[in-house]
């Protein structure tokens, strides 16, 4: 999603064109890289070598963009070799990849998350990261010159953009509510392996809480734990559960508060300033939490190893009553991300094509 983002906000320059290349695996997004008129080549995914080895996927791949190249040629121009800008934005590629990508792009953008790989890159962006080393940037990316780092340079949604004003009039206005029903939003993501969104829904049933609470749950696609959390429809004051819902930025509007993990969705809920509490279930996250620790953005509780259904509660509570906070969480984070990232560096890179 992060590409499709940069890949909009590129595309809306003159006599720019976007090809995205991608393997049909698992939780693919080529249909909404087809819906938003995208040009989309796909690699096989059949668990072969190709897919296995890096040398082989990049030339496979390369070979892909240049019969791309090639087919946008109109009859008299002279061929072209070489897209101005490749970006790649995967776990598991590094310089060994990219360097046999430059047979096909002058130049490579990475979006990098975790400081663990070499990159053979002319440019990174880690909207996680507010700072990297000398000595890290000497290490691992040597070759790269522009450097896109921290929350600045979110991926961050046109449809966020245009309600963040709204947004953040409503939470103005929260902090003068008074015994009202309160709309959360719950979405721990699409990897909650141990079903942490069922357990918290189950724990808030059970508080004084439960009954001023209009609740919204998010789920991926056909998520088998969506069924579990209707049935606890009567102990609230309203239960909504969706599944691969596209309205994320009008749901953050109508929320007053969130729980939620510490993934991209962060960077969104900081440009709809909703204050929220965000749990950490994994090691790559803590760069993130460690943001919104150091500028008081919300609350962070440890989840990696455990899950404490009651120290949710008891923050979410917490949040609700405590208005200072609550204003203090909505100004803090509203001033980390305000969702300019992918204007900041599309136009960069367009600069620098």
């Amino acid at each position: 999603m992060r590409c499709l983002t940069l890949a909009a906000k590129i595309a809306e320059a003159p006599d720019s064109r976007v090809l995205f290349v991608s393997r049909r695996l698992p939780g693919h997004a080529g249909h909404k890289i087809q819906q938003a008129g995208f040009s989309l080549v796909w690699l096989p995914a059949d668990g072969t070598e190709s897919y296995l080895n890096a040398r082989i996927d990049a030339q496979l791949t390369a070979e892909s963009v240049h019969t791309w190249l090639q087919g946008m040629r109109s009859e008299g121009e002279a061929p072209i070799q070489k897209v101005d800008w490749l970006v790649v934005d995967h776990y598991g590629l590094d310089h060994t990849w990219e360097r046999a990508m430059h047979q096909c792009s002058h130049k490579i953008l990475a979006f990098v998350d975790l400081n663990t790989r070499k990159h053979c890159v002319e440019a990174v962006l880690n909207q996680n990261s507010m700072n990297i080393d000398s000595s890290t940037k000497e290490r691992l990316f040597d070759q790269a010159r522009m450097f896109f780092l921290g929350s600045r340079y979110a991926m961050i949604r046109d449809e966020f953009l245009a309600l963040r004003d709204k947004a953040l009039e409503k939470r103005h206005a929260f902090q003068t509510k008074q015994g009202s029903s309160i709309n959360l939003l719950i979405n721990i993501g699409a990897g909650d392996y141990r079903h942490d969104t069922h357990r918290i829904c189950v724990a808030l049933s059970q508080t004084g809480l439960a009954k001023r609470l209009n609740v919204t749950v998010l789920f991926g696609c056909d998520s088998e734990q969506a069924e579990r959390c209707q049935s606890l429809d009567n102990a609230f004051c309203q239960l909504t559960v969706l599944t691969d819902s596209n309205n994320m930025a009008e749901l953050m509007l109508w929320a007053d508060v969130a729980i939620g993990a510490c993934g991209s969705a962060t960077w969104e809920r900081c440009v709809m300033a909703l204050p929220s509490i965000i749990s950490i279930d994994s090691d790559h996250q803590l760069l993130v939490a460690n943001t919104l620790r150091e500028h008081k953005a919300a609350t962070v509780i440890d989840t990696r190893e455990q899950l404490d259904c009651d120290q949710i509660c008891s923050a979410l509570a917490d949040l609700i009553e405590n208005k200072t906070l609550y204003a203090n969480y909505a100004t803090h984070s509203a001033r980390l991300c305000k969702g300019q990232g992918p204007a900041l560096v599309a136009q960069e890179m367009l600069e620098n094509a």
